[in-house]
C-alpha cells in the first residue's frame, strides 16, 4: 500500500510539473462577465428558506499561500454569519510553520476525514440549511488508472476526482449548496457539482491553471476578491462594493462578477507570463446565483 501511495504521489506531481500547473466605494454597476452557465434547465425553483449555515473548508497544500487562503475563507464566513461550530476546517498536517495560527483547524485534510464530516452533516442538516464547500491546493487532470480528463485535487491520503466528489455530496439534505474551487483545472470540479441545488464556482477553466501570490501573502487572486465582494472588505480592511444592481446587498453572482473582473486585472499586473489567465467559471441549475445572498 505504501508503494502504491508513493506511485500515486509521483504521478500527481509529475502531472503538475509537465502541465506547468505548479504555479504558484460607490455602487459599481459594471457589465457582467460571460463565463457563466446554467448546466441544465431547472427542475424546480428553490425557495430560499431560513436555516443554519454549514461549511467545510479544505486545504492539503503545505505552501503558506494555501494556508493564507484557508484562514481568509474562515474569517470571511464568520463575517457572513456562519458560526464556528458549524465550520469544519481540514488542513494539511505536515507543514508546522503555521502551528501557532492553527487553532481554527479541526482535522488533517484526508479523504477519510472529509467523508466523516460529510456523513455527520448528512445526519444533521435539513432542507432549510445552506452548505458552503471550499477547496484550495494544487489540482490536476486525472490520469491512469482512472478516466483521463477529470479535474481533481489532492488530499493527504489520496486524490479526489470531480465525479467522486459529486457522488459524495449526493445525500446531503440542504436548501442549496455553494462550492468554491481555487485549484488548477478546477473548472471541471465546478461544472460537475454545479447541478441540482448546488452552485459550482472555480477560479479557472477545466483546461487552465490557477494562480496564487505567495510573495504578497494573499493566496488566490480570485478567492481574495470573491470574499472581499461578499463581505464588503478586502484584505487591507478597505471597503469594496460589488453591488452591480445597486440594491444594497451582494448576491453570489455579483461577487463572482466582481472577483472575475479583479482577477483579470491582478493577473495582468502581477504575472509576467503572457498566457497567465484563469477565466473563472460559474455553474448552476436549480439555484439562481443572482438570488443567493450568503450574508443573510
Amino acid at each position: 500500500m505504501k508503494n502504491t501511495d508513493k506511485t500515486i504521489n509521483a504521478l500527481f506531481y509529475s502531472a503538475i510539473f509537465i502541465s506547468g500547473l505548479f504555479c504558484f466605494n460607490a455602487c459599481d454597476c459594471t457589465t457582467a462577465v460571460s463565463n457563466k452557465k446554467q448546466t441544465a434547465p431547472a427542475v424546480k425553483k428553490v425557495e430560499q428558506k431560513l436555516g443554519k449555515k454549514y461549511s467545510i473548508l479544505v486545504n492539503a497544500g503545505s505552501e503558506s499561500q494555501f494556508f493564507t487562503e484557508l484562514k481568509s475563507a474562515y474569517d470571511s464566513l464568520l463575517r457572513l454569519g456562519f458560526t464556528p461550530s458549524n465550520i469544519y476546517v481540514l488542513d494539511d498536517d505536515i507543514d508546522k510553520k503555521n502551528e501557532g495560527e492553527r487553532s481554527f483547524v479541526d482535522k488533517p485534510a484526508t479523504k477519510k476525514n472529509l467523508v466523516d464530516v460529510l456523513d455527520e452533516l448528512k445526519q444533521n442538516m435539513t432542507d432549510k440549511d445552506v452548505f458552503f464547500f471550499y477547496v484550495t491546493n494544487h489540482g490536476s487532470k486525472a490520469y491512469s488508472p482512472l478516466p483521463f480528463g477529470e479535474s481533481c485535487f489532492k488530499l493527504s491520503d489520496g486524490i479526489v476526482y470531480e465525479n467522486k466528489l459529486k457522488e459524495m455530496f449526493k445525500d446531503l439534505n440542504l436548501n442549496y449548496g455553494v462550492c468554491i474551487f481555487t485549484t488548477c483545472y478546477s473548472g471541471g470540479l465546478a461544472e460537475s457539482v454545479g447541478s441540482g441545488n448546488f452552485i459550482g464556482v472555480s477560479s479557472s477553466r477545466a483546461d487552465k491553471v490557477s494562480f496564487q501570490c505567495a510573495s504578497k501573502e494573499i493566496g488566490s487572486f480570485f478567492s481574495s476578491h470573491f470574499f472581499a465582494a461578499l463581505t464588503g472588505v478586502d484584505k487591507n480592511n478597505q471597503q469594496v462594493s460589488a453591488d452591480n444592481n445597486c440594491d444594497g446587498k451582494i448576491s453570489l453572482e455579483e461577487a463572482f462578477d466582481y472577483a472575475a473582473k479583479k482577477d483579470d486585472e491582478n493577473i495582468e499586473t502581477d504575472c509576467i507570463l503572457p498566457w497567465a489567465n484563469e477565466t473563472p467559471q460559474l455553474y448552476w441549475q436549480n439555484v439562481d446565483p443572482s438570488q443567493v445572498f450568503l450574508g443573510e
